[in-house]
């Protein structure tokens, strides 16, 4: 892939290369190995990514497959709302029925060219308005839908990038 707005369809003849991106049946999938040949894209394929099944739903969604660098920033605040009575009471209350979403700051230095194109073709793909499913590192540990509206990217010499993203918890 030379640019991340060029997406090529699926092939079986072709021999695919660790982080190429083709087109498959209408959805993105992502190659996880390198000498990917005659392996077809699918949601349980060992070989390919970028597709994974919802825990809510059960449903085929987009799923985000690159891990962050461990300069990774959890950001849990809880939205509450605080009624106050008088004689100083006071009831604290969840804001809604979503009120613990997190944030997750992602840095993903020093990666090739290759896997860099393909972060930020997912990304690019979702527009900032498509959810997609990202398993949280430990402590969290659980797959949850995402957002991300803002992921620029640094170059910061050749084969070594860094791009940062802010994942928004979404409940939808």
């Amino acid at each position: 892939m030379a640019n991340i707005y060029d997406t090529l369809d699926w092939s079986g003849s072709t021999t695919y290369k660790k982080n190429n991106v083709v087109k498959y049946l209408g959805n993105y999938f992502y190659s996880l190995i390198d000498n990917n040949t005659n392996n077809t894209p699918s949601v349980s394929s060992a070989s390919w990514g970028g597709q994974g099944i919802d825990p809510v739903d059960n449903s085929q969604k987009a799923e985000f497959i690159w891990s962050p660098s461990y300069n990774l920033n959890i950001d849990i605040s809880p939205r509450v709302k605080i009624i106050k009575f008088g004689d100083g009471f006071r009831q604290i209350l969840p804001d809604s029925i979503n009120s613990s979403l997190i944030n997750l700051e992602c840095v993903f230095d020093g990666r090739d060219t290759n896997e860099c194109l393909a972060i930020l073709h997912f990304l690019l793909a979702r527009n900032g308005t498509e959810t997609f499913l990202f398993t949280c590192p430990p402590p969290l540990n659980k797959k949850k839908r995402f957002k991300c509206n803002s992921f620029p990217m640094s170059i910061n010499f050749y084969e070594n990038n860094s791009i940062r993203c802010i994942f928004e918890e979404s409940p939808i």
